[in-house]
């Protein structure tokens, strides 16, 4: 059986395990501090063994990134069947639910922490997630503006660029705001009335009148 298309295969459970162990370190205490050594104590598996299946640290997390952005695709791509107040509103929930996280929280600090020093981190999850995500996105876009529901024509953008101003209207300043503390993760109420906003304010952009 093939994966679905823009995902990654399964991952092995006893993988998933380590990288649930990687994770929790992650929460606990930053990235610098985290070493392979107290994630396999975590994940009651041999040092030899993390260093036999993911070389080093790096490349650890980036298999947990590509593990959490994987799953968000996952369920994006059973999403992706709609119209676009309903597909947008869904995917504006899932989105902020998990930039909400404490997980992606953890993941976003390590990233931009260990951007001076190296960028490779914050480039991976850009790879994985923003970029693999947005592809979905902007190919279900593309779609809709087919079929005439959407139109970009009027302010000279394209389905990207529309994208794009999904997520500004969506999101804002609140994950920045999420990650330097300045405010509490966003509960589902708020999340609720976010995507609702930012979904009615894209299709007063885009979408086609009577459609």
């Amino acid at each position: 059986m093939t994966s679905p298309p823009d995902t990654e295969p399964e991952i092995d459970p006893r993988r998933l395990e380590i990288l649930g162990a990687a994770l929790e370190i992650l929460r606990e205490q930053g990235y610098e501090k985290t070493t392979m050594l107290a994630v396999a104590k975590r994940a009651r598996a041999s040092k030899e063994t993390l260093y036999a299946w993911f070389g080093n640290k790096q490349r650890l997390f980036e298999e947990v990134i590509r593990a959490k952005a994987d799953g968000m695709n996952r369920a994006l791509l059973a999403e992706l069947d709609g119209e676009p107040a309903v597909v947008l509103r869904r995917f504006g929930r899932n989105l902020l639910t998990l930039l909400s996280g404490a997980d992606s929280i953890a993941i976003n600090r390590a990233a931009v922490a260990e951007a001076p020093r190296d960028p490779s981190f914050g480039q991976a999850l850009a790879a994985h997630g923003r970029q693999r995500t947005g592809a979905l996105m902007i190919r279900y876009l593309e779609g809709q503006r087919d079929a005439g529901r959407l139109s970009f024509d009027d302010l000279a953008e394209d389905p990207a660029r529309a994208f794009e101003s999904f997520v500004g209207l969506l999101v804002g300043d609140a994950q920045v705001r999420m990650l330097t503390g300045a405010i509490a993760p966003l509960d589902a109420d708020e999340i609720a009335a976010r995507a609702e906003r930012a979904t009615a304010l894209f299709l007063k952009l885009y979408g086609k009148e009577g459609v």
